[in-house]
């Protein structure tokens, strides 16, 4: 699933874009959770992955981590 449905109109280097919507896929998949578009826990998701990739966040397992923290079921 790609982040940018949830960049909303946030621009980033497409290889950290990249690298955002493989965590993003990456955290879904730790939580058992399909990646839809409609899901609120996937905004959730996509919205703490971008806020760290703001904050200069780079790398894919952190970004994920940071992501599922707290949310695991």
């Amino acid at each position: 699933m790609a982040i940018k449905p949830f960049l909303q109109g946030e621009t980033f280097d497409p290889d950290l874009v990249a690298t955002m919507s493989h965590a993003l896929v990456d955290a879904c998949k730790m939580l058992g959770i399909l990646a839809r578009l409609d899901d609120p826990t996937v905004e959730v998701l996509a919205m703490r992955i971008i806020r760290q990739a703001r904050a200069g966040v780079r790398d894919r397992k952190l970004l994920t981590a940071v992501a599922v923290d707290g949310l695991a079921r």
